[in-house]
């Protein structure tokens, strides 16, 4: 089974590459925002899924293990398939997605073209058991907490940017307990930006 390869961009297609390494031509299918910033002729490393079916065998390259670990995830959900678990990926950062998942908001996945509120919500629960799973994995750990998504919606409200909230809500101090405390911080430390 492929795991990883490394080699020049011989071709781009739609939401795929023609990658080769020692003179073999792989077809990698990958996410949009891999696509959009690569060129043909340009070196590139995949961590690779290789998917085997009865009429066809895929691969599906990432350049982020983090993004791989949650692809096999996504996939390992009854009724989600590459191409479906490719498409969730694309429309949030892994964090964003694994947020979603612990605050059980299926807003994102429903979004993506043939994943309607069951798959979502399957999704959701399947994923959601296996929280520990990924954040041993690594996947988790740039995810704010649950309580502190409330306090991210207050900021983001006030006109902070998400980028401005995720820095801030990183960097408050470990011994604030309640949401207010966690709200009142992150303000003064906004203020003094």
């Amino acid at each position: 089974m492929l795991a990883y390869l490394k080699g020049t961009i011989l071709k781009k297609k739609s939401k795929s590459l023609i990658v080769v390494a020692n003179n073999v031509g792989y077809l990698v299918f990958v996410l949009t925002r891999v696509w959009e910033n690569v060129q043909e002729g340009a070196e590139i490393e995949l961590f690779l899924q290789h998917i085997q079916r009865e009429d066809a065998q895929e691969l599906y390259g990432f350049t982020q293990m983090p993004d791989l670990e949650l692809f096999k995830q996504l996939i390992s959900v009854s009724g989600v398939g590459p191409k479906s678990a490719l498409n969730v990926l694309d429309r949030a950062a892994t964090g964003e997605i694994m947020q979603a998942v612990i605050s059980q908001d299926s807003s994102i996945l429903t979004s993506v073209s043939g994943i309607g509120q069951k798959t979502a919500e399957k999704i959701i629960l399947e994923l959601k058991s296996k929280l520990t799973q990924l954040s041993k994995l690594g996947l988790a750990e740039n995810l704010v907490a649950p309580v502190d998504s409330e306090i991210a919606d207050a900021l983001v409200g006030l006109g902070y940017s998400k980028q401005e909230v995720k820095l801030i809500l990183q960097s408050l101090p470990k011994n604030l307990a309640t949401t207010e405390e966690k709200l009142k911080a992150a303000l003064s430390l906004l203020n003094k930006k």
